[in-house]
Parts: C-alpha cells; sequence; structure tokens
C-alpha cells in the first residue's frame, strides 16, 4: 500500500492482495485534499451494528473492504500486524464516496504529516 498527495487529491494505491482481501476492484481510491476534516493516528473502534460489504475480517488477522456504520460507508485494511494506535491512519472525509478511511501501515505517522502538511 502506497498514499501520494498529487495535486488537490490524496490518492491511496493498494496492491494486488490488499485488493484481493478488501474485494476493491480499483487500486487506487483517491480522497479530495479540501474535503479532509481530521487526520489522526487512532483505530476506531468496531461498532457492533456495522455492516461488511464486500471485505474481510478474521477477528485478529485482518479487516479489510468496505463498511457501514452509522457515521456512513467506510474503507478499512488494517492487518494484524499493524492493529495499533500508532500504525492506523483514520481519515475522516465530508464528501465524497467515503466517509472515513482506515489504514494499517508502519508508514502511517509519515502519512498523517503529508495529508496535513497539503492541507494547510
Amino acid at each position: 500500500m502506497n498514499l501520494v498527495v498529487a495535486g488537490n487529491k490524496v490518492k491511496v494505491q493498494l496492491d494486488p492482495s490488499e485488493r484481493f482481501w478488501a474485494f476493491h476492484l480499483s487500486g487506487q481510491i483517491e480522497l479530495p485534499l479540501d474535503s479532509i476534516q481530521d487526520v489522526r493516528l487512532v483505530r476506531p473502534e468496531t461498532e457492533w451494528n456495522e455492516l461488511r460489504a464486500p471485505g474481510t475480517y478474521v477477528p485478529g488477522l485482518i479487516k479489510a473492504g468496505t463498511y457501514y456504520t452509522t457515521k456512513g460507508r467506510e474503507f478499512w485494511y488494517v492487518p494484524k500486524n499493524q492493529d495499533t494506535n500508532q500504525s492506523c491512519l483514520c481519515v475522516d472525509v465530508s464528501e465524497g464516496y467515503y466517509k472515513r478511511i482506515v489504514l494499517g501501515s508502519v508508514m502511517a505517522r509519515q502519512w498523517q504529516s503529508q495529508i496535513q502538511a497539503a492541507t494547510v
């Protein structure tokens, strides 16, 4: 997985295995910079009434794909080894297909800095 800030968009690029686990046909998710409300390092709590459609969830192993929650449509890709607050990037978005993106990566802190620098 890679995150790139280009022009007025944040682009999340998924590799083939990430696309497989997330059941995501496109290799990229784009977020308009001006619609980003908050960027933080936190793994949001899972809600009991969220609906996974489509995606993969294996407790303690992976949470990936599209989830429908009380906040709206969310995209998650958090593997077991990145399931901590310091390695989860949470991006809240006001407009667009997804209302929240949650990514587990060792690059989370750097990505947070990139997005915050671009939205200032």
